[in-house]
């Protein structure tokens, strides 16, 4: 069937895609996001047969009015500003061991309107398990991946300071994974969780912004 609101996109209210699950409850979804999600899970599973992958939330501060929030430039700023913060770390890491991983950074994001007319963003990231391993938490002492997350929304919004964006982004329970090559539990695991990002409920079409993308490299 097609969306009603752009009849480009084919929707699907299947519990599964590829042999893989779907969470069926949050349907229908979009064909195309589904597998443009599991092309990039594919693509970043060739580069490193080692993952780590989270799953994340990145929403506005309450004072920022609906229309500032007109295209996906924020986004754009965001995962510039996260691979600029990666690609350091990886420089400062060669500096200590010459044996230092790099990694790729691959991801899927979906844009939603919520009830209040404001958008926010959901997030799966994928890196390298041999570069990145742990997530961290904001009030470690040293930088760690969750700390550069919320620097680099706090940098996309233009806030003076990470401390600023503490609470604007948000890992839901059981949102990181350990994903090898060939490990189909753990691909299905993360697959049906990234569903939820291909969901037709709550994305909005023709206002200028797009409500789903991936990385391209």
């Amino acid at each position: 069937m097609r969306h009603p609101f752009n009849h480009n996109l084919t929707l699907t209210d299947a519990a599964e895609y590829q042999g893989l699950s779907l969470m069926a409850h949050k349907g229908p979804f979009v064909e195309s996001y589904l597998q443009a999600s599991l092309s990039t899970l594919e693509q970043a599973m060739a580069s490193h047969p080692r993952l780590f992958v989270i799953r994340f939330d990145l929403r506005y501060p309450r004072d920022m009015q609906a229309d500032q929030f007109t295209g996906n430039e924020v986004i754009t700023r965001f995962f510039s500003s996260l691979k600029a913060k990666i690609k350091h770390n990886r420089k400062q890491a060669k500096g200590n061991c010459v044996y230092a991983h790099e990694t790729d950074v691959r991801y899927v994001w979906a844009r939603e309107l919520g009830q209040d007319g404001k958008p926010h963003y959901h997030v799966l990231l994928m890196l390298n398990r041999d570069a990145f391993h742990a997530l961290g938490s904001y009030r470690s002492s040293g930088m760690n991946t969750y700390k550069r997350i919320v620097a680099a929304w706090a940098s996309a919004l233009g806030l003076a300071s990470a401390d600023d964006a503490e609470g604007l982004v948000h890992v839901p329970a059981n949102g990181v994974w350990y994903l090898d090559q060939g490990d189909t539990d753990t691909l299905n695991d993360v697959f049906h969780r990234a569903s939820y990002l291909c969901k037709a409920h709550t994305k909005h079409y023709g206002q200028g912004s797009h409500g789903f993308g991936v990385s391209r490299t």
